[in-house]
């Protein structure tokens, strides 16, 4: 794939930093959240006339809006991902800098629009309809023919198997008999969760979900789910306190 190299002694747009960041902030359509990381890390560089800088959590929040930060966590690696920025990370291990890939052909798609989604829908119903035949005969009458009696006229007979019709999991609020089993206490184990921090985070888990009315079709799958975010949260704030402690 080519590589470009945008330089501004080509052209540039001047915009005022207060007005770029309403701009992230209050855009008045709808902006997947990889872009508004994009142009956050946009605004930290380029509007200080750098080309990589640090950029924690909560200015990521405080630019794009987004205030849940695994939101936050997966719209960067969506990002990443996408070949819109670089991450480097610093020495430290604390708040890693970011970058602009100026590469635009490198860019990935990850905008899905409304209109995107109703095109593939209209597309694919046009698709699945299926014309039905029509025969004229020799003194002119026109009448539509029945595939099914024409397959057993032709072939005899045939059976067709019935499509199992797919059923879909009904969401519900977390049971009320919900609690610890042994298989959920060794997935916790599993991934590093021991002792009597596996009730305190089971408890956690359940009142979290209880008090915001969550529904899910699976609990046991939204109970690992949870498991996993615990282990990779605490595993960033270890690092944050480690460096606390050397620096203090």
């Amino acid at each position: 794939m080519p590589k470009v190299s945008p330089q501004t002694q080509n052209g540039y747009v001047k915009i005022a930093n207060e007005l770029f960041e309403a701009i992230i902030e209050r855009m008045p359509f709808r902006v997947s959240a990889p872009v508004k990381i994009f142009y956050a890390v946009m605004r930290q560089t380029y509007g200080y006339n750098r080309k990589t800088a640090r950029i924690t959590t909560d200015k990521f929040r405080k630019l794009t809006g987004i205030n849940d930060r695994r939101l936050i966590h997966r719209a960067k690696k969506q990002a990443i991902d996408g070949n819109m920025i670089n991450v480097i990370t610093n020495d430290d291990g604390i708040s890693p800098s970011y970058s602009i890939n100026k590469n635009y052909l490198d860019w990935e798609n990850v905008i899905t629009t409304d209109d995107s989604k109703k095109r593939h829908h209209y597309r694919r119903r046009a698709s699945s309809l299926q014309m039905t035949p029509v025969i004229t005969t020799d003194d002119g009458h026109v009448y539509k023919d029945n595939i099914k009696d024409n397959i057993k006229t032709r072939e005899g007979p045939r059976s067709f198997p019935d499509k199992k019709k797919k059923t879909k999991k009904t969401k519900k609020r977390i049971p009320n008999d919900f609690d610890l089993t042994e298989k959920r206490i060794q997935f916790a184990e599993e991934k590093g969760i021991n002792g009597n921090r596996v009730r305190n985070v089971f408890d956690h888990f359940r009142d979290h979900h209880k008090a915001k009315g969550s529904t899910f079709a699976d609990w046991d799958a939204a109970w690992r789910n949870w498991v996993r975010k615990e282990i990779e949260f605490n595993s960033q704030e270890d690092v944050y306190e480690k460096w606390i402690n050397q620096h203090s």
